[in-house]
């Protein structure tokens, strides 16, 4: 995939795409879905919710306030939920 800059006075080089989506392709909608789609799956292996809007997105783990053994297994729970995202992301690129 190529892509480049137009506007009226110039245009940039066209560069090989690595990476990502064009901005405002057709594909971009549905390869984003499909992402979000797979963070979802991360998630729901743990005792979490994801809340999201558009391209903002947001993980909540729920903590017994006082009781630590329940804070420390959240705790626990969170930081292997954001190595399964991060081992994800990389898998993906």
């Amino acid at each position: 995939m190529q892509n480049n800059n137009k506007n009226e006075q110039s245009s940039s080089d066209t560069e090989r795409l690595r990476f990502g989506v064009p901005q405002g392709s057709c594909a971009g909608p549905v390869i984003f879905t499909l992402y979000i789609s797979a963070l979802n799956k991360v998630v729901q292996k743990y005792p979490a919710d994801l809340y999201g809007y558009a391209d903002d997105h947001k993980i909540a783990f729920k903590i017994q306030a006082g009781n630590h053994e329940n804070e420390a297994y959240v705790l626990q729970q969170l930081d292997k939920c954001l190595i399964d995202i991060i081992n994800g992301c990389q898998l993906s690129s």
